[in-house]
């Protein structure tokens, strides 16, 4: 069982009032969930702030304290800025932060993902084309 938060902050900046804010979310969203689901396994955090490494691991001890075989992911702003400029990430940060792919990005999208996408492609095709010639069929023998 896994549950995850977000504690995102209008206009975050790297201040020790934001960090706190998120700290504290953190604690809060992990005691409840806790509280729902005691024998939780994977708890996921995810925040706009960027937490310092001390931060980080003052959370760690925290859920650790809380319960000792708990397993935390924290993905703060870096984390986050991270995964989102990879091949893996565009995609998102095209379709939810309306943020276009370079010409550069665009190549290393496709270099890791062409593959894929020309067989997404290719499936598509072959339904349309199989569903053409159940028309052409009904279309040619109106009787039935």
């Amino acid at each position: 069982m896994a549950f995850g938060a977000v504690g995102f902050i209008d206009g975050a900046q790297e201040t020790p009032q934001h960090r706190r804010q998120a700290t504290n979310k953190f604690k809060e969203d992990l005691k409840s969930a806790l509280h729902h689901v005691p024998d939780l396994d994977v708890f996921i955090f995810f925040t706009n702030v960027d937490l310092t490494p001390n931060n980080q691991t003052d959370l760690w001890a925290f859920a650790r304290g809380l319960k000792h075989a708990i397993h935390v992911e924290l993905f703060a702003r870096e984390q986050i800025r991270l995964v989102l400029n990879t091949p893996q990430g565009f995609g998102l940060r095209l379709q939810y932060l309306d943020i276009e792919m370079s010409k550069d990005e665009q190549a290393s999208l496709f270099s890791a993902h062409g593959e894929e996408i020309q067989a997404t492609l290719a499936r598509r095709f072959t339904n349309m084309d199989a569903a053409m010639a159940r028309i052409e069929f009904f279309a040619d023998n109106p009787a039935l």
